[in-house]
């Protein structure tokens, strides 16, 4: 693994797209600007079950995990998948995931409303 220290938007907009995932440990995440930052950049996103929105957001372009063996388990048995999500990471596919999204978000007030 490498660690990479904070850059700059220029920067991480360079950098990011030289790596095959994104993996990300956060957990109980409320709005998450790095996982779209990183599908963006067309990477498939490994997240923590308990990752709050971040389901959401990558929809099928991720691999879950749970715990640390989970996770070596899940980039040992799926790395065939890790190709494939990256070449399904089109503009066309994150746009239609946003508004999915989007679409739910949306219906959310009158879904509570209605309870």
């Amino acid at each position: 693994s490498t660690y990479i220290p904070p850059v700059d938007d220029q920067e991480l907009s360079i950098r990011l797209p030289q790596y095959d995932f994104y993996l990300t440990a956060s957990r109980l995440e409320a709005g998450a600007n790095h996982v779209l930052e990183a599908l963006a950049c067309k990477l498939p996103v490994v997240y923590h079950k308990d990752g709050g929105s971040i389901p959401e957001y990558v929809g099928q372009h991720g691999i879950e995990y749970d715990d640390i063996e989970s996770l070596d388990s899940a980039l040992k048995k799926k790395s065939f998948r890790i190709e494939r999500l990256k070449l399904s990471l089109t503009m066309k596919a994150l746009k239609r995931q946003y508004r999915n999204m989007e679409k739910s978000y949306a219906d959310l007030p009158s879904q509570c409303v209605n309870r």
